[in-house]
């Protein structure tokens, strides 16, 4: 059995609020990315769209690059040093803060977890799922049925943002 760790430990949470605790999503400041994402997502060759991984972006950081999360997570897709490590690029500050790095990094991730996937046969009709969900709570998390309650809650989220990306802001 391929080794899991250490994606299982992976925990992203949303992160810029308003008082009283409301997420801050800035559409405008997300779709800022897109061409970058696109590109990167290419150079990678990972399979989830470039609506989804705004819609990423769009709850993990509200489009924020210099977003700092409690857990210790950075950035525009709040890369955590575990992820980073995982993607086998070795770990650099300097390089975490940069957006276009710190998105290159979050797209890494999900073709890593994009070919965890593969390995563990998960059905086609429920990759896009899988990916998104695995990207917030790890791999391990999602194959093991842990935290299906906030995989569930952030698949949710990021189905919508996606959905307001694309009605609204996608051209």
């Amino acid at each position: 059995m391929k080794k899991l760790w250490p994606l299982v430990l992976i925990p992203f949470i949303v992160k810029p609020k308003k008082p009283g605790g409301k997420v801050i999503i800035n559409y405008e400041k997300v779709m800022k990315w897109k061409n970058d994402v696109i590109r990167i997502r290419n150079e990678v060759g990972c399979e989830l769209t470039p609506a989804f991984i705004l819609a990423i972006v769009a709850q993990e950081s509200g489009g924020d690059p210099d977003a700092k999360g409690k857990s210790g997570e950075i950035g525009l897709m709040q890369v955590s040093y575990v992820a980073y490590s995982d993607t086998g690029v070795p770990w650099s500050y300097e390089q975490i803060v940069d957006p276009l790095k710190n998105l290159e990094t979050g797209i890494r991730y999900i073709k890593k977890v994009e070919e965890y996937l593969e390995e563990f046969d998960v059905p086609d009709e429920e990759k896009v799922e899988a990916t998104v969900k695995s990207y917030n709570i790890g791999i391990g998390n999602y194959l093991a049925g842990k935290l299906e309650q906030k995989a569930e809650e952030y698949w949710r989220l990021v189905h919508k943002h996606r959905k307001i990306i694309i009605t609204k802001y996608w051209s």
